[in-house]
């Protein structure tokens, strides 16, 4: 029975795709079960809503959001962290939007021209059916929160974070190359030292210019050669980089996250090793992320990653988060959920499309790491401008951000009882 199911999916799926009279429905993600999806294989999930397309007949089988649209395959799928992705989708036609990602059809010239547009932080794909893009965690809290990991937590404050964040914006710019550069990396150095750790300066060149990764290590008290990392970009960019990138979203508050998590775990024994890393260059490419990986540490004995990246924003009443990673760390990142559920109030949905920031690198070579973001990303205002200020920010719901690291951390480092 098995095997005729999927063959008549199969006959359905290609039947559709060389059929002339082609629609898409929106159905809603809470109303999309596994019957529905074996019936009408061609589906994508996209947070709330699930796309399905199909003929006419479809329209009676599905719980519609709105009326259908007709569309043309191959559909493509669009990301943006430059800007909206409506902005960089010139001469598409957006069929769904969520998170940063769009559904969009078009003509093959405008896909090879958008092609030749693509970066670090502009992505397009084809489409693959069957396939979920970003979607609520569907797990459940913890029986019990370990009262050693909360009373951690309350080390986290939003008083002392925000002021990192503030101390941060005031440079000015964090612009990679920009003259001030050198400065901001030894104080940031110290700032980790202040801490107890070992911390340094690591220089590396772009584009024949001396600039600065920093990095801080908690020695843990286990013999293995296991390490985590909690990592965030320092830089900033704008319009007028060179003088005027306050980046308060991006990435002051990540930073300061870093920063906060370090500072947590003070007279706190984890059993693992910890490195702490502020990257730059992640504005041009990944860089900094690049040549640490390239030069600095040996990538077996990573056991996993943690990127805090645009954490200080959200556009309505705190209540989600946004986990992006892929399905190497599909483990990983559901211990980063349950963590969310058990210490937030907030809800973390998945992404397993990971693109865009310093986690990607890691992915790349096979080792677990995700991103965790805020949820309304794509709405930050003054993103990647002047604008990105800091009265944009939310610093009740950063801190809960910055706690659902903190309490991963913890589990995955292996929290010791002395300190409490």
């Amino acid at each position: 029975m098995q095997k005729l199911t999927v063959f008549y999916s199969i006959f359905f799926f290609l039947s559709a795709l060389y059929a002339d009279n082609l629609f898409l429905y929106k159905v809603p993600s809470s109303l999309t079960d596994t019957r529905l999806k074996t019936d009408c294989p061609m589906w994508i999930e996209l947070g709330d809503q699930t796309l399905f397309v199909g003929d006419q007949d479809m329209a009676a089988r599905l719980p519609l959001i709105s009326a259908p649209v007709a569309v043309n395959l191959p559909l493509y799928l669009g990301m943006s962290k430059k800007g909206t992705v409506t902005e960089c989708l010139t001469g598409g036609k957006i069929l769904a939007l969520h998170d940063g990602f769009a559904v969009f059809s078009a003509p093959q010239l405008v896909i090879k021209a958008l092609a030749i547009t693509q970066d670090e932080h502009f992505r397009i794909l084809p489409v693959e059916f069957g396939e979920t893009i970003v979607a609520e965690h569907q797990g459940v809290r913890l029986k019990e929160a370990d009262p050693r990991v909360s009373s951690l937590l309350e080390r986290i404050s939003e008083e002392k974070v925000m002021s990192v964040v503030k101390k941060l914006v005031n440079y000015g710019t964090r612009y990679t190359t920009a003259l001030n550069n050198g400065q901001i990396a030894i104080e940031m150095q110290a700032l980790f030292a202040s801490f107890g750790l070992q911390s340094r300066v690591i220089e590396y060149s772009l584009w024949d210019t001396a600039v600065y990764n920093i990095e801080a290590v908690k020695k843990g008290t286990g013999n293995g050669n296991k390490k985590v990392l909690v990592v965030g970009h320092l830089d900033s960019i704008s319009e007028k980089q060179m003088t005027d990138a306050p980046g308060a979203d991006d990435n002051a508050s990540g930073s300061a996250g870093v920063l906060a998590v370090a500072e947590a775990l003070q007279g706190i024994e984890l059993e693992k090793t910890v490195i702490f890393m502020l990257f730059t260059g992640e504005e041009q490419g990944l860089k900094g992320s690049e040549d640490y990986i390239r030069k600095h540490v040996v990538m077996d004995d990573i056991e996993a990653v943690l990127n805090m990246d645009m954490i200080g924003f959200c556009s309505k009443q705190p209540g989600a988060v946004l986990l992006e990673t892929e399905r190497l760390a599909e483990s990983l990142v559901q211990r980063i959920a349950t963590a969310t559920r058990t210490y937030t109030d907030l809800v973390p949905s998945i992404s397993y499309y990971a693109w865009g920031s310093d986690h990607e690198p890691f992915l790349k070579r096979n080792v677990p790491a995700v991103l965790i973001i805020e949820k309304d990303w794509a709405e930050s205002p003054g993103y990647h401008t002047t604008k990105d200020t800091i009265d944009n920010l939310r610093g009740d719901y950063l801190v809960k951000l910055v706690r659902i690291n903190l309490a991963a951390l913890a589990d995955l480092a292996g929290l010791q009882q002395p300190g409490f």
